[in-house]
């Protein structure tokens, strides 16, 4: 989030840096708590806890004598929860299992599927993820996505490989 802050038109031209410090200091880690202070952003009725995690200052406007007069902060938060809301509220999403691997010149796609599922089989998965048309002709480098497998896909051809 960008914040503008301007003490030129309302404040008499005053330092700005006087004004921006406070949000500065929201990255200080608290010595008593060994973590930065807990903010809540308040817009309309969205109401969100969190830390700083991130601020940069940018000056944009001086008056002539160099003092700054107008600047903009550009702020990263970081959703905060207490460890009750965390075990209150868990995630009820699942994680994406998607992986990404850096194709090497010594590699091959069935080597990765074995490497990846355990099985050179899926290098068909990989090449169709991938829109590989030749899995020969991979150039090292690319950036292949390894999409997760069903535990009962895996099992089922684990079970065709020993003729189950």
């Amino acid at each position: 989030m960008d914040l503008l802050f301007d003490t030129f038109t309302n404040h008499g031209s005053k330092d700005v840096s006087a004004v921006t410090k406070p949000f500065i200091d929201m990255v200080l880690i608290d010595g008593d708590l060994h973590a930065p202070p807990r903010v809540e952003f308040r817009w309309g009725k969205l109401v969100f806890t969190a830390v700083v995690e991130k601020i940069s200052q940018r000056f944009t406007m001086f008056r002539s004598d160099g003092i700054p007069v107008r600047a903009t902060l550009s702020v990263t938060f970081k959703q905060y929860q207490t460890l009750a809301d965390q075990l209150n509220n868990p995630r009820r999403n699942s994680a994406d299992k998607t992986k990404r691997r850096v194709f090497e010149a010594h590699d091959s796609i069935w080597l990765l599927a074995a490497r990846e599922y355990g099985q050179p089989r899926y290098w068909r998965l990989i090449a169709t993820e991938n829109d590989i048309d030749d899995p020969r002709r991979i150039e090292p480098g690319r950036v292949l996505v390894l999409p997760p497998i069903d535990r009962d896909e895996q099992r089922e051809a684990a079970n065709a490989d020993r003729g189950a």
